[in-house]
C-alpha cells in the first residue's frame, strides 16, 4: 500500500497460534538524525481482533529487536493493551483507559495511537483521536536512542492497519496541535 496506512495480519497454515507475536517496524519511530519533528507518531486501526485475552492486544513502542514472542508492554517497552491498560515492565497502570471513556478496544474501527515527545522524553497514548494519557519513559528505557512502533497480536484472525502518516495519510489525533504545545514547553 502506498498511502502510508500498512495492514499488519498472519499468513500462516496454523490452526491457532500457540503464543503472542509482536511486529515490530524496521524504522525507528523517530530519529534525531534524520527526523526534525520534535514528536514521533503512529496510529493503529483494529480491523479484527479474535484474541481471547485482553492483554495479549498491544501498541506501543519497544527497543530495537524486541523478543517476537513476547507481548509489547513487557521488558524494554511500553504499550496500552487490549485491557485498555498502559504497561511497562509487565506492570499495568491501576486505571483502565476502556472503563474511564467506555470503548471496546476489539471493536472494529477503533484506532489507538502511540507517540513520543523527544525534549521531554514522554510518551503518550491516543484513542480515536483523543489523547487519553501521558507517562514519563520508564528509567529503564532512557538510554534507548531510538524507539520502535511495535505491535502484538494472538489470533491467527487478528488484522490492524498501521498508519505512519506518510504521504496524504491523515491521523485521526491533531499532531499538529500537539506538536505546537510541546515547542511551548
Amino acid at each position: 500500500m502506498h498511502s502510508g496506512c500498512y495492514q499488519v495480519a498472519f499468513k500462516s497454515q496454523l490452526k491457532n497460534l500457540s503464543h503472542v507475536v509482536t511486529f515490530q517496524s524496521e524504522n525507528p519511530l523517530l530519529s534525531n538524525e534524520r527526523e526534525p519533528s520534535p514528536i514521533g507518531y503512529f496510529e493503529v486501526k483494529v480491523l479484527s481482533l479474535e484474541c481471547k485475552e485482553p492483554n495479549n492486544f498491544g501498541v506501543g513502542l519497544a527497543q530495537e529487536n524486541f523478543p517476537m514472542l513476547k507481548s509489547v508492554g513487557t521488558d524494554r517497552s511500553v504499550a496500552m493493551r487490549g485491557s485498555a491498560k498502559i504497561c511497562y515492565l509487565n506492570v499495568e497502570e491501576r486505571m483502565s483507559l476502556g472503563s474511564l471513556l467506555n470503548i471496546d478496544f476489539k471493536r472494529k474501527g477503533t484506532i489507538l495511537g502511540v507517540g513520543f515527545v523527544f525534549r521531554t522524553q514522554k510518551v503518550f497514548f491516543t484513542i480515536n483521536g483523543k489523547e487519553v494519557y501521558q507517562m514519563r519513559l520508564p528509567e529503564c528505557m532512557a538510554g534507548i536512542k531510538r524507539l520502535y512502533p511495535s505491535v502484538t497480536l494472538a489470533s491467527l484472525k487478528d488484522r490492524v492497519q498501521i498508519n505512519f502518516g506518510e504521504g496524504k495519510t491523515q491521523f485521526r489525533f491533531d499532531l499538529a496541535k500537539k506538536v505546537q504545545v510541546s515547542n511551548l514547553f
